[in-house]
Formats: C-alpha cells, sequence, structure tokens
C-alpha cells in the first residue's frame, strides 16, 4: 500500500475457497510470512461451511454447494488433487463424511 499510494485492496474472489486470505493480509502487513492454514483449521471451515448450508438449504440442498467450494479449499491440503477428486467424487453425505475423516481426520493429526 505505501509502495503504490492505493488507499485500500479488495479481495473478494480470493476469498472463494481461501478464507484464510484475510489472515495471511494481516501477517504480510505486520511483515510476516503468512501462515498456511492447519489441517485443522482446514476441517473446522469446512465443517462450519457445511453446517450453515444445513441450516441455509437442509438436507436436500447442502451437499452441492458445498462440493463445489470444498474443491477449492483442497489446494490448501499436502495432498491437494487427492482431495479435490475425493470430494469431486462425494455425491452423498455419508461420502463427503467419508473424505473428510480419510483427508481431515487421525493421519493427518486432527481428532
Amino acid at each position: 500500500l505505501a509502495e503504490t499510494g492505493v488507499d485500500g485492496v479488495t479481495l473478494a474472489r480470493g476469498a472463494i475457497g481461501n478464507p484464510w486470505i484475510f489472515r495471511s493480509c494481516l501477517e504480510l502487513a505486520a511483515g510476516r510470512v503468512p501462515t498456511p492454514p492447519s489441517i485443522s483449521e482446514q476441517r473446522e471451515v469446512l465443517e462450519a461451511h457445511r453446517d450453515l448450508l444445513l441450516e441455509i438449504h437442509g438436507e436436500r440442498g447442502w451437499l452441492t454447494p458445498l462440493r463445489r467450494h470444498a474443491v477449492k479449499y483442497a489446494r490448501h491440503h499436502p495432498d491437494g488433487n487427492a482431495v479435490r477428486d475425493a470430494f469431486g467424487r462425494a455425491h452423498a453425505p455419508e461420502a463427503f463424511a467419508a473424505v473428510l475423516e480419510q483427508f481431515y481426520g487421525s493421519e493427518y493429526g486432527v481428532g
């Protein structure tokens, strides 16, 4: 900001699939290297997103919109390609839960 003289910036679409971008911006502004989201943080966001979509769309309407976002969240996972593919194949709530457990569970130090 100081270099360009702009008053501010917008992130908008940069936050889709990367809700941690706001933390990264604050860290950069403070002169620190941005901290990537931990596996547990990623799982917490996925679960919170699921819960909000359940509240809005009910049992029958939450999965498709969440899958669209989950494949974007997968970029932050160490096994991102495998996670993205698994979320892409999760066409039932049980399958989505299985992906969460497989890639965001105890194998990755969560739980």
